[in-house]
């Protein structure tokens, strides 16, 4: 290689203006055609004029990013690529530290999109720079993932620094002393506006000659300040989409930040994102308890619903999931009427759905939204079924459950194609379905004789119980109880060492619920029943918010502790210090508040009608 060659934008990044001037190979003579483009007459006048009237420009996907090496300032690219999830580790986690840094920040926008977007798989990151850069590339990794995956370009004066803290996961300004060098390697190759994180504005002098714009520290609101900064201002359905992953994100968030954070949107031009906006603000505004508030951003976005969706991830979103997310929030807000609006939507799509499947119209997308809305309503009818002491309603939560048994196989195959195995698979199935048959034990003593009950034992009797969390243990110990079985002592030690290892990781819902139905039923020896009591009151000094349906379930965990004390207090020789304590109980007028004040009412009843 000579000294006047140019011959990669890695090697052009760290050279000299004058050096790229004198480059006398063709992609150094374009690539100095490009650059001198870009500068100010000022800073043409010191410079020679391009061999050449046709430029190499980047690559669209190049995204520039800012080094400083032994003290001074030098200019790279990144880009992000995309390849199908697979399941196993990407090897760019365990490659250099400043290859590491650009894969963990783009991973991160790539996961958040990928929770509704089964077509984002894993981000494969492209560098050319120089060895040893540090985590200031995080935030250009972020931009060049965001541009991958919305589409979005941005303007090719606009270049960026921001690191990323490993522990929160949030965006950090660059280290002040960088940031001269950074400024004046800049405005070398011709940029005009520097983004950075906020919290740096002061370390940006007033008259350092580059503009300089400003993203939050939470990643995915960077990308709602980033996208005002991209090219063009046909951004709807990108603004849509970062809403529905906020939504996805964010949706149990208090109602201030979630109006601090979308309220800009509610006069967008753009009928669509008002839409998702108001949607957005009623449901934050129902799990804070305030219905009529909640009821009138539900109007204004029904109102705005075109029912014309985009066909993309994003129309999917906005016809079921959507639906799904806002009926269970109505749930865990102790909204569990028919006709409350967030169910009857869904009552009305389960038989739209049903009617084109009943009709053969139907395709595979159309079968799984109508599945995971049964799955949806089931659990409401459940909780009411629990509630009202009502066989009726919990045979139907059954038959919601069950009815597409002899298609789950397809479903599971689908829900792995699609990227939606963690809430559609067998295992989750298979508990929903025990704990409604567990219910219906506790109430009839027996097994009820509902469609398809005995189909689904078989088929359970025939397989493994695969255990991998909490909610498969509870479900264990409901299969034990519905089939009759006395589990033994070292059934019940293993169960036991399980769940401290997931409880002691986390004391909360769901890790406490092995030790509840424990007790519930009888299982286990003294020891092991005071271990689990034990257990269970660690639980239960964790006091949930007021707003909280978890606020119901401590109203449970107590009833269970005291009736064991009452029964087998003496035996196992262990009085819950709790019992003392008032219970924390949902704000008055709620909805939580009046189910709560109703299984107060009833104290003899409370353990088999509360929920969960």
């Amino acid at each position: 290689m000579g000294f006047n060659t140019i011959d990669s934008w890695k090697q052009f990044g760290a050279s000299s203006l004058r050096d790229i001037a004198e480059a006398e190979n063709d992609f150094g003579k374009k690539a100095y055609a490009w650059l001198y483009n870009r500068l100010t007459d000022t800073e043409k006048a010191s410079l020679p004029q391009p061999k050449t009237d046709c430029a190499e420009v980047p690559p669209p996907q190049y995204v520039p990013v800012l080094q400083v090496q032994d003290g001074k300032g030098i200019l790279g690219f990144l880009f992000v690529g995309m390849k199908p999830t697979y399941g196993s580790p990407n090897p760019q986690g365990q490659c250099d530290d400043y290859r590491k840094y650009a894969y963990e920040a783009a991973k991160i926008v790539f996961d958040l999109f990928s929770k509704l977007n089964p077509e984002v798989g894993e981000p494969e990151v492209g560098l050319e720079l120089h060895e040893g850069e540090g985590t200031s590339l995080s935030l250009p990794a972020m931009i060049a993932a965001m541009g991958r995956i919305l589409g979005v370009d941005f303007p090719d004066d606009i270049v960026s620094t921001g690191c990323l803290n490993n522990s929160d996961k949030k965006l950090e300004p660059v280290s002040p002393g960088t940031l001269s060098s950074k400024i004046e390697v800049a405005k070398r190759f011709g940029y005009k506006k520097l983004v950075l994180v906020k919290g740096q504005e002061k370390d940006v002098p007033n008259d350092c000659g580059i503009e300089p714009a400003f993203v939050d520290p939470d990643p995915l609101l960077a990308l709602f300040d980033l996208l005002e900064l991209a090219k063009g201002k046909e951004h709807d359905q990108r603004v849509a989409q970062l809403l529905a992953v906020y939504a996805h994100r964010d949706q149990r968030a208090s109602l201030d930040v979630v109006k601090q954070t979308v309220a800009r949107f509610c006069e967008s031009t753009s009928r669509l994102v008002r839409h998702v906006t108001f949607d957005i603000l009623s449901r934050a505004a129902m799990h804070a308890g305030e219905t009529k508030e909640s009821e009138e951003y539900r109007k204004q976005s029904v109102k705005l619903d075109s029912h014309e969706y985009p066909i993309n991830w994003l129309g999917h979103y906005l016809r079921y999931e959507q639906m799904a997310s806002c009926a269970v929030l109505a749930v865990d807000s102790g909204i569990w009427n028919d006709d409350a609006p967030a169910h009857r939507e869904v009552n009305l799509r389960v038989k739209h759905l049903q009617s084109a499947i009943d009709n053969h119209i139907a395709d595979i997308n159309d079968c799984f939204a109508a599945f995971a809305l049964k799955n949806t309503r089931a659990q409401r009818q459940q909780y009411n079924a629990r509630l009202k002491r009502n066989l009726t309603l919990l045979e139907s939560a059954w038959t919601d459950f069950i009815s597409f048994y002899n298609n789950w196989r397809i479903l599971w195959e689908h829900a792995n194609l699609i990227g939606r195995t963690k809430d559609s698979n067998f295992k989750r199935q298979r508990n929903y379905c025990l704990g409604v048959l567990a219910d219906a034990f506790g109430f009839l003593g027996e097994l009820p004789s509902w469609e398809k009950v005995g189909d689904f034992l078989q088929m359970l009797g025939e397989q493994d119980f695969v255990i991998s969390d909490a909610f498969d243990l509870a479900a264990q110990i409901h299969w034990w109880k519905i089939g009759g079985r006395q589990p033994s002592n070292k059934e019940i030690e293993s169960l036991l060492s399980k769940s401290d290892m997931w409880y002691d990781s986390r004391k909360g819902y769901p890790n406490f619920l092995p030790y509840e139905l424990l007790l519930r039923y009888g299982f286990g020896d003294a020891e092991q029943q005071c271990h689990a009591l034990k257990q269970l009151e660690q639980a239960a000094h964790l006091e949930p918010k007021e707003t909280s349906i978890l606020s119901l379930l401590a109203l449970r965990t107590r009833a269970v502790l005291a009736l064991v004390f009452a029964l087998r207090g003496q035996i196992l020789g262990f009085a819950p210090v709790l019992l003392g304590f008032a219970p924390v109980l949902p704000p008055e007028g709620t909805e939580l508040r009046k189910i709560a004040d109703d299984l107060l009412r009833q104290p003899d009843t409370l353990i088999a009608r509360c929920p969960y």
